[in-house]
């Protein structure tokens, strides 16, 4: 044992240590503030932080173990302290992990074990904390910086088990290392995907390329299959639900649209000359990228000398070749050259041809290329790689000038001048300013709010921030309530869609839409926030908060500074259970909130469906087709949109540009939507019995469309898609004659603004047997058509007034003799009956059938009943009054003289909850007392992986998948009754507590084999000293 060197190396982890304190030393002594910029943000307490982490557990898994040493943090430092020295806790560690690689990999090439080594490998180490990438990551995407560190570590240590001979015990703990590390490169999953799946199979290239039969025979040794076997055991706790996830088809984030624009933007900085500099991120604009100026004369010399740190590593790439003399090092030195020119290269991403076509290519097709999408990214392997070349230069300078000399000291100090300018302002502090801008004041006034909601609320009801964490960027604490408070019961306006929708209801005083729409959420309390910054959308956002304000000044609780507390009396709560489940052919929020617990089953017609048992999907999925754009730019392409919104695939953003107003979505599908005068796009399909086939096409028609051309085959159909009115509607394009085989269909834009959603190609006799199914189904069900004035009825003036001051922004305001109309399908035979809301006396024409009806306040009047026959009717209303106004016209179907609200009426009691408790996030227990099927409703944002465990007298009947309710939240059909006890559990969850199970086993095992090695170790010096003694 070399103690002057152990000694050493212990020196140069305390220097890194030292080093990664100074990274943040001004933001750590912030002592009354806390750090809240881009992506890098926390909980206020680390309790809050943890628990926001333990409720995504099957992605956040492999975080825990190190989640564990923030919480040892908290104890020692406190809360604020404890977040901050965190980060320098992530970079010491990965930098830690860059040092000892360095070593070994330098042991490799030069075959030495002395203290060059170290002094070589801490100037590399250094140079992974002093560079652009490093700086960028580590305050944006700390994890990042790990996953590459220990993906560089697992090299060498796989290297080190495939090349050492030694006896399994003797290596022994390195595999504990070996599965350590791939839980730290985990923390990041897509870093497996960006960082140890390159390396490691460049690695096994090279030498495949160098050893080539000798490596695979070390390859196909059992110690290494017994290796894989252990390390896959101790990492099962997040394999396991991460595979799950995986296999149900959930391959992709839904936060950004899979485009040709995504991958273009953020590579937009990608030329060779950034790339080789490390500066290659894309900057968001405002506080997004770190000032690296240093000006002398009027001449930023900073960006000149960026160019040093590569310079070196060619030097290295031109003279190591040289003195490398084994067949083994010349191997090693090949790798990371060759890994270095491949990671310039995945860094340019698409900026350059052929590469750019590739790489786009990857981003596009395959399920997991969504990884790739920005390439600064890929940058960290460049990092990696200058570093180990520098380190393999500086070794040099060292071992071949002999002595102490003048000149090689200053060589080795320029070098360190060199990298520490590369990524100067780490020596700030805050990064040259940079992190000081985002230092925001301790919250006491959100800390005494989410305090005072632990007191006052249970599991019973959510609770909501309004603005919602869509605009959470726009105000100054960011989505830190949001995380701070994810110990409570929270819910969010999980998309565009909704927060637009709620918006709009704010802005038009219609208060009984917005309570309706909390009460379906399950919604108790509403902390309205006021941290507003100022930014492009303060003002759309503070008229948003006022009008808030306005509207439920009765309900308001208690002020905490900026955080005010509203109270939303008679919610539902967040387990809730009905006897009636309602279907909805086309979504539509103005009117899904009216029902509960609607569930979406596509139909060429739009109307409603009450009754009280499940249906079957009216139309096969393996008739639909989706249609799919890889652009998001509608001005030149057809392009992908979406109702969810997200970056590159909104679209009600649009529909503002062309004031036009919908609140209908696709569900489960984005559509395309463009302006572009002649855009084209090809949708392909394919046809697995040649036949006859009736195609259906789901457009948007609105006030500023035009028409599109649809070419099937060798038939053109032209479609006029300007309207009054602004509506999704489905439209029969033909018969065509298709054989099985690929086929594409050519959606050309002629002029207007367009959108097409769906297509549906069913075989001719399947549709009639759909016909006679529906009309068989539908007997025993109530059918419901709903007419909004404003947004679903022709008028004779378009100029008529929305009036939203009546009841709800539906409203209209019409003169004498003014005619609204709209054709209504039946699809059902029956006895019917019209009710209208409004102002005035209106005569209605349905067919031959006519009412007149006088309408003096906001309640709903109500025609006699009349029957009508399956068939396209023309629903018409004119005003007979001099003046009047016009809300909403329900038709439905009705035996009986029953009002809108006696539709929704059962007979009591029928079905009730008798208790329900939290047992934890992920599992909830319920007892419900039922003499009929029911609807059970969790307000929880919808996820295709809670189930129900139904039991009754202990014993358990069956389980049920959850159905999306409104797209938002999740239903439970239970068709069973009597006493029931039900589970609501969240199957990743149990797949992690599986795998934690056997990771846990496992590592009980391998630590108890392992005391058992150092006590027969032991025994064995003890037994050689007797001999000795003996002897």
């Amino acid at each position: 044992m070399n103690v002057r060197r152990d000694i050493l190396d212990h020196i140069f982890r305390i220097l890194i240590l030292i080093l990664s304190l100074i990274f943040f030393h001004k933001i750590i002594f912030a002592t009354e503030y806390v750090l809240i910029h881009g992506d890098y943000r926390y909980a206020l307490t680390v309790e809050q932080h943890i628990q926001y982490h333990l409720n995504k557990i099957f992605i956040h898994a492999p975080k825990l173990p190190f989640l564990f040493v923030l919480y040892l943090m908290k104890i020692a430092f406190g809360d604020i302290l404890a977040e901050k020295f965190f980060t320098v806790y992530i970079l010491f560690l990965s930098t830690s992990l860059i040092y000892s690689s360095n070593k070994y990999f330098l042991n490799k090439i030069f075959d030495k074990h002395d203290g060059k080594i170290l002094i070589s490998a801490l100037i590399g180490a250094i140079g992974f904390i002093y560079n652009p990438w490093t700086i960028n990551k580590i305050h944006h995407h700390y994890w990042l910086v790990l996953s590459i560190a220990s993906s560089y570590c697992l090299l060498a240590k796989i290297d080190n088990f495939v090349h050492n001979s030694s006896h399994i015990d003797k290596k022994i703990f390195q595999i504990l290392l070996i599965s350590s590390l791939i839980v730290s490169i985990a923390v990041q999953v897509q870093a497996l995907i960006l960082y140890t799946i390159p390396m490691l199979g460049l690695y096994v290239s090279c030498f495949l390329l160098f050893e080539k039969s000798r490596f695979l025979v070390k390859l196909s040794n059992k110690k290494l299959i017994f290796v894989f076997f252990i390390t896959l055991l101790l990492n099962l706790f997040w394999i396991l639900p991460q595979l799950i996830v995986l296999t149900s088809g959930v391959t992709k984030p839904g936060g950004y649209g899979i485009v040709v624009e995504n991958v273009d933007t953020l590579s937009r900085r990608s030329s060779f000359l950034n790339v080789l500099t490390a500066t290659n991120m894309f900057i968001w604009g405002g506080r997004g990228s770190v000032n690296y100026k240093l000006v002398i004369n009027g001449i930023d010399v900073w960006r000149i000398f960026s160019f040093l740190p590569v310079i070196l590593s060619s030097i290295s790439i031109l003279i190591i070749p040289r003195i490398c003399t084994s067949r083994d090092a010349k191997c090693y030195f090949t790798y990371f050259v060759i890994l270095f020119i491949l990671s310039i290269v995945l860094s340019t991403g698409s900026y350059y041809p052929v590469i750019g076509d590739a790489y786009r290519w990857v981003f596009l097709k395959t399920s997991l290329g969504w990884a790739i999408r920005d390439p600064y990214k890929n940058t960290g392997l460049i990092v990696i790689s200058i570093n180990i070349l520098i380190t393999t230069l500086v070794f040099v300078i060292i071992e071949k000038i002999k002595g102490l000399n003048a000149f090689k000291i200053a060589l080795v100090l320029s070098i360190i001048w060199i990298v520490v300018t590369w990524g100067w302002p780490a020596l700030t502090g805050d990064l040259n300013g940079h992190l000081r801008q985002s230092l925001v004041k301790y919250p006491e006034d959100l800390e005494k709010t989410i305090e005072y909601l632990k007191d006052d609320s249970n599991c019973v009801n959510n609770i909501l921030w309004y603005p919602p964490k869509i605009d959470s960027v726009y105000f100054v604490y960011h989505d830190v309530p949001e995380i701070s408070s994810s110990n409570l019961n929270l819910i969010d306006l999980e998309n565009e869609g909704l927060t637009k929708y709620m918006e709009n209801i704010l802005k038009n005083s219609c208060k009984m839409e917005v309570l309706c729409l909390l009460s379906r959420l399950g919604v108790k309390y509403v902390i309205l926030r006021q941290d507003l910054l100022e930014s492009s959308q303060s003002s759309r956002l503070l008229k948003d908060i006022k009008a808030f304000e306005l509207l439920f000044e009765d309900s308001r609780k208690i002020k905490f500074g900026d955080f005010t507390v509203y109270e939303i009396k008679n919610t539902c709560q967040i387990i809730d259970v009905y006897p009636l489940i309602t279907y909805g052919t086309i979504p539509d929020l103005k009117k899904d909130f009216i029902f509960k617990n609607v569930v979406y089953n596509i139909y060429f017609e739009d109307f409603y469906i009450v009754g009280e048992r499940l249906l079957p999907s009216f139309i096969n999925n393996n008739y639909i087709v989706k249609v799919r754009s890889e652009h998001h730019n509608p001005s030149t392409y057809w392009s992908i949109g979406s109702f969810e919104g997200g970056w590159l695939k909104t679209f009600l953003g649009y529909l503002e540009k062309f004031d036009l107003e919908d609140w209908q979505f696709i569900p489960d599908s984005s559509l395309v939507f463009t302006w572009s005068h002649n855009a084209n796009l090809t949708i392909s399909y394919k046809i697995v019995e040649s036949g006859y086939y009736e195609i259906f096409i789901c457009y948007f028609k609105n006030r500023q469309g035009g028409s599109i051309k649809v070419y099937i085959e060798n038939d053109l159909v032209e479609i006029n898609t300007k309207e009054q009115i602004n509506k999704f509607s489905w439209r029969k394009l033909g018969i065509f004659y298709l054989k099985s085989g690929e086929h594409k269909i050519i959606l050309q834009n002629v002029d207007g603004f367009n959108a097409v959603g769906l297509f549906a190609l069913i075989p001719e006799e399947e549709h009639f047997k759909i016909k006679m199914m529906m009309e068989k189904i539908l007997q025993n069900q109530t059918i419901i058509y709903i007419f909004d004035a404003n947004s679903d009825l022709y008028k004779s003036r378009m100029d008529s007034d929305e009036y939203s001051n009546f009841y709800d922004s539906n409203s209209v305001k019409l003169n004498e003799n003014d005619k609204l109309w709209q054709y209504v399908e039946i699809v059902k035979n029956g006895t019917y009956r019209l009710a209208l809301r409004g102002i005035g006396k209106f005569m209605i024409n349905i067919g031959d059938k006519q009412f007149i009806v006088d309408c003096r306040s906001k309640d709903f009047v109500y025609s006699s009943l009349f029957n009508l026959s399956l068939g396209k009717y023309k629903l018409e209303i004119v005003l007979l009054s001099d003046s009047g106004i016009l809300e909403r016209i329900y038709l439905f179907s009705t035996d009986t003289f029953q009002t809108i609200d006696q539709l929704f009426q059962f007979e009591q009691p029928s079905v009730r909850i008798e208790s329900y408790e939290e047992l934890n996030p992920f599992l909830w227990k319920v007892k419900v007392s039922t003499a009929r099927p029911f609807m059970l409703s969790f307000a929880k944002t919808y996820d295709q992986f809670w189930e129900v465990n139904i039991y009754k007298k202990g014993e358990k009947i069956k389980a049920v998948r959850s159905i999306p309710l409104y797209g938002l939240i999740n239903g439970f059909w239970i068709d069973e009754t009597g006493e029931l006890e039900i589970l609501i559990k969240y199957k990743p969850w149990d797949y992690f507590k599986i795998g934690l199970i056997v990771s846990a086993v496992t590592f009980i095992c391998y630590i108890t084999y392992l005391f058992y090695i150092w006590v027969r170790f032991k025994a064995g010096r003890v037994n050689d000293k007797l001999s000795i003694f003996t002897g």
